[in-house]
């Protein structure tokens, strides 16, 4: 079902790359919602000592003192946030998902999915154990869907999405203004931001892994050519 607008690697074929059978459409962009839709209405209710939230985000913490080992599957489907926050983190997850979805394969999507939200807690645990950040917290399907966004726009780099369902804008340049706003969140002083918060950005590396290595794809060498202008 794969359709790569993008450079092709040359690449022998081995078990990294190795395509699924008969891979379809089965509708996993809304189980995945349905799954954050039942952890957002739990999310408060107490157990003990916590709440639903403090059992199921990601905390460094309770993953090495407490051996809460399935935080680093389970925080990507919590999202401890306001309504209508929680509603446009779904909004986000079904566009760009479904479209992923629809041109890579549910299987396929899915790997992608669970391979982007595993790699961003595990280098998420690493850096804040590095940094004695224990408490950090990471609760959100964010950084999952800003790896959606780098990977729907090597696969669609002349596709525009709408801002505020108003503004079209192509969905390459919406990327880079989006990493770029990271960053200066992270790194200038004056915003309150903490270089911890850079795992915020580790879907992206996380994206391009899995375009080089599984999609056979030269991530790098593409966005360097949509910075400076060249054809894609």
């Amino acid at each position: 079902m794969l359709t790569l607008t993008g450079e092709i690697l040359v690449m022998k074929n081995n078990i990294l790359n190795k395509r699924f059978r008969n891979d379809g459409y089965y509708n996993v962009s809304i189980f995945l919602v349905a799954i954050s839709i039942v952890f957002y209405a739990i999310g408060n209710i107490r157990v003990g000592s916590y709440n639903f939230n403090t059992y199921l985000a990601f905390t460094p913490y309770f993953i090495t003192h407490k051996l809460y080992l399935w935080q680093f599957v389970t925080y990507m489907f919590v999202c401890p946030m306001g309504l209508w926050q929680f509603l446009f983190c779904m909004l986000m997850l079904l566009s760009f998902g479904v479209s992923l979805e629809r041109q890579l394969g549910s299987k396929e999507f899915l790997l992608f999915y669970m391979f982007t939200g595993i790699f961003v807690s595990v280098f998420a645990y690493i850096t804040c154990i590095l940094a004695k950040s224990e408490f950090y917290s990471l609760a959100s399907p964010y950084a999952i869907i800003l790896g959606l966004e780098v990977l729907f726009a090597m696969l669609n780099p002349y596709a525009k999405v709408l801002v505020y369902f108003i503004i079209p804008i192509r969905i390459t340049f919406l990327v880079l203004f989006l990493v770029a706003l990271e960053l200066i969140i992270i790194f200038l002083p004056a915003t309150g931001g903490s270089w911890i918060e850079i795992v915020q950005l580790y879907s992206l590396v996380a994206a391009f892994a899995y375009a080089y290595f599984r999609l056979r794809m030269h991530p790098l060498r593409f966005w360097i050519n949509t910075i400076s202008g060249k054809p894609v």
